[in-house]
């Protein structure tokens, strides 16, 4: 659980950015909430809600906060069955269709497209808060200069790197379509794609048309900045992101 102080309207507001937000000139810190924030939405999603919804007591905290669709659904029978107070807290973030969004207490979006639609759609603008996710830029940072990574990685000074950090699939990245443009290329180059393999068929796909002029990884999360750094250009063919996650 998480302690954090702000108003109570604020019940739209992502977790993290409420846990270091700043009380406002004219507002008052009239309230404690204590959130729980079930992140674990990819793998045991459910299990872990059961068990941490299990471990706390009624008065333990205000808000439960999840950004899973079928776990948002299932915490609305937990919320029922332990009798909890807490209110429901969703994150809309994959562009789920309106007729799936989970029946909780308030909707927090994280993109405008999502949420105009919403609106359009005649869901109240009450239910729901517009706050986008923010970009801690020091992340991004790396003491290494660009020729010391590209050493690192075995790429040469001269080769025009093409970075795509992206989930290897054809529906919404649109992987696909980066590795047919850049077969069309000549010369020195080198297209990286850098992310989760879901789709094999597009690997096979980069490997028909581009061989060794392309490489595909799935390195950790904290080596993503070293290969910003040593690519020339950033290259991604998703029309639409609701979470703003490439």
């Amino acid at each position: 659980a998480l302690a954090i102080e702000e108003e109570i309207p604020a019940v739209g507001i992502a977790v993290d950015d409420i846990a270091h937000a700043q009380p406002t000139a004219g507002g008052l810190l009239h309230r404690c909430f204590w959130i729980l924030e079930i992140r674990d939405h990819r793998t045991g999603g459910i299990g872990v809600a059961e068990h941490d919804l299990a471990r706390h007591p009624r008065s333990d905290f205000d808000v439960i906060h999840c950004i899973d669709p079928p776990l948002a659904k299932v915490l609305q029978h937990l919320r029922r069955i332990f009798r909890l107070r807490a209110q429901l807290l969703f994150t809309e973030g994959c562009a789920a269709p309106l007729q799936y969004y989970p029946r909780v207490s308030h909707i927090h979006h994280v993109a405008p497209v999502p949420f105009q639609q919403a609106l359009a759609a005649g869901i109240p603008e009450s239910y729901m808060t517009l706050f986008p996710v923010g970009l801690h830029t020091t992340r991004f940072a790396t003491a290494a200069s660009r020729q010391e990574l590209r050493k690192k990685y075995g790429i040469s000074d001269s080769t025009f790197l093409i970075l795509v950090v992206s989930a290897l699939e054809r529906t919404f990245k649109r992987v696909d379509y980066i590795i047919e443009e850049v077969s069309h290329l000549e010369g020195d180059f080198l297209l990286w794609i850098d992310g989760h393999p879901e789709d094999p068929t597009v690997a096979e796909l980069a490997r028909h048309k581009l061989g060794s002029k392309c490489r595909i990884t799935h390195v950790p999360t904290g080596d993503v900045p070293e290969l910003y750094h040593s690519a020339d250009v950033m290259v991604h063919a998703s029309l639409n992101e609701a979470y703003g996650l490439a």
